[in-house]
């Protein structure tokens, strides 16, 4: 009896024990208890989304986050990826540059890549805006901002871009490239007649083009393009229109009426002839394939013609000498005798026949040789300033790393590179080979593959502004042969 006493009693001792447990203590939202501790919630991060180019990763290990642990083999770590970036003027193809005020100044980029191996390759060109619009398709073979340099002036790099564009009919030019079919004597025949069609200014099919840097004025295409300090000179089949560099457009060279005749020759088109332009005069030179016997044959080009054609007047000048440069500085040397002179703008001799050799004028001085080897410097009135037996340099005249400019930025163009400013402060790096667009104040990159042993086919184009910032971006239509 005392026993099941005993039994009854601890059935109610733990009844009691339940019964205090089941209540809770009131809670104060606002002032909680500073002894109640936050249960431990482990900050796991958003995983990258999952796109069509990913494929989940099956064998990767657990993720473990403290004490808990996640299957993260359904989703896939963050990769670089090639999107393009870019926008279009229209959506339609845009086979020729429409010109604006408001594009800004244009760049070019790489839109297609023909490649049999990197010595056979070449590039389709088209222009976007510096914001990553692309107003013209990849039509043009070469687009560029021509430039010249010269020991008086430096770099004259000329505020227009040459377009030129590759024809259906010259595509002959490369056809032995990609065609899979011919001998290598068919090949060479095809590209020397090529070649010589290219030569002959009758058969030649106008493709270049000039137009502004900001696309807001371009020419006609035209079948050879020259360029001076003054002016543009577009070439036809018989004659030139003259441009000044706002685009517009001055003359054509049949307003002068240049009537040149060689002999029994037919008249001479004098515009395909022009080689240079100065002091308002055109330097015309002819040369003729000439066979010669002395003891053996010698094949050579000899000037059968220079002239001088004055802008203003038409007046011609045909100068009967061995040779002829172009004026300078007032002043053109002529050869005679074996020896040279200079005469000026009259066509007037006014430094007689005494040097074996004449450079041009720069900044008033010239420097020449005399017969018994002495290097004279003269002035335009053929007056001796200075003279050595030794080589020496005219004072006026500078080498090219004289006219180098302080580089607005400083970089490494052979790998990874750091983007400097002026003072050497890093503005950003990329991972890349980048080169310098002056004109836009950005760079370009081009991105390859290599495939197999010869074949380094370029993939990927990118435009990165001066912030390091890249705006542009388009994968390269690529074409190769494999054999």
């Amino acid at each position: 009896m005392k026993r099941l006493f005993n039994a009854v009693l601890c059935i109610l001792l733990m009844l009691s024990l339940v019964a205090c447990a089941d209540k809770s203590a009131p809670v104060d939202e606002e002032s909680p208890s500073a002894n109640k501790k936050t249960p431990f919630v482990p900050a796991i991060p958003n995983p990258p989304p999952v796109t069509e180019h990913n494929t989940p990763d099956v064998n990767k290990p657990l993720f473990k986050i403290g004490d808990v642990h996640t299957d993260y083999s359904a989703y896939t770590t963050y990769t670089h990826t090639n999107d393009e970036i870019y926008t279009r003027l229209s959506t339609d193809f845009l086979p020729e540059l429409i010109p604006s005020n408001g594009y800004g100044t244009l760049v070019p980029y790489v839109g297609e890549y023909f490649c049999e191996l990197d010595w056979d390759s070449f590039v389709m060109y088209g222009l976007c805006t510096t914001g990553g619009m692309i107003v013209t398709d990849p039509v043009y073979k070469d687009v560029y901002q021509p430039s010249e340099y010269s020991n008086y002036q430096g770099t004259i790099k000329y505020p227009v871009y040459k377009l030129e564009r590759l024809m259906a009919e010259n595509e002959n030019r490369y056809s032995d490239i990609f065609d899979d079919g011919g001998s290598d004597l068919d090949n060479e025949r095809a590209s020397a007649e090529s070649e010589g069609a290219a030569n002959e200014p009758s058969k030649k099919i106008p493709n270049i083009a000039v137009c502004a840097l900001d696309g807001s004025w371009v020419t006609d295409y035209y079948n050879r393009a020259d360029f001076y300090e003054e002016i543009m000179l577009l070439h036809r089949d018989k004659d030139a229109d003259v441009f000044d560099y706002n685009g517009n457009f001055l003359y054509n060279t049949q307003v002068l009426k240049v009537d040149i005749k060689l002999n029994d020759d037919p008249l001479v088109e004098w515009a395909n002839y022009i080689v240079d332009y100065q002091d308002g005069l055109f330097f015309l030179r002819v040369w003729k394939w000439v066979v010669e016997w002395e003891g053996e044959r010698e094949d050579n080009w000899r000037c059968i013609l220079s002239a001088f054609v004055n802008e203003l007047t038409g007046e011609v000048y045909i100068l009967d000498y061995e040779d002829v440069s172009a004026f300078q500085d007032g002043r053109a040397a002529v050869r005679q005798g074996g020896l040279w002179g200079y005469i000026n703008t009259d066509m007037e001799l006014v430094i007689g026949f005494q040097f074996d050799s004449a450079e041009s004028f720069i900044g008033g001085l010239a420097k020449c040789r005399l017969p018994d080897g002495r290097h004279v410097l003269i002035t335009k009135d053929g007056e001796i300033t200075a003279e050595s037996y030794s080589y020496f340099r005219n004072p006026a005249e500078k080498s090219y790393s004289d006219y180098l400019a302080e580089p607005e930025f400083i970089y490494d163009d052979s790998g990874g590179t750091d983007v400097r400013d002026r003072n050497g402060k890093i503005l950003f790096t990329y991972d890349g080979r980048l080169r310098y667009l002056e004109q836009a104040r950005m760079f370009s990159l081009s991105h390859y593959n290599l495939y197999g042993y010869w074949n380094n086919v370029l993939t990927t184009f990118e435009l990165i502004d001066a912030n390091g910032k890249c705006v542009f971006r388009k994968n390269v239509a690529s074409q190769w042969r494999d054999d």
